[in-house]
């Protein structure tokens, strides 16, 4: 399940940074931070 995000990680972080203004909002992070946080997550679970 978490190779599908990781394989698709730079799609959804030009998704996001598009709209930067509104996922900050939502989710208290920049775009930036949560795909690096999310990046370095996947990379641990596909490993498992």
């Amino acid at each position: 399940m978490y190779r599908v995000p990781s394989a698709c990680s730079f799609e959804i972080a030009e998704f996001c940074i598009q709209y930067a203004d509104d996922f900050e909002a939502m989710f208290g992070l920049s775009p930036d931070v949560f795909m690096e946080v999310a990046m370095y997550h996947w990379s641990i679970m596909t490993k498992r």
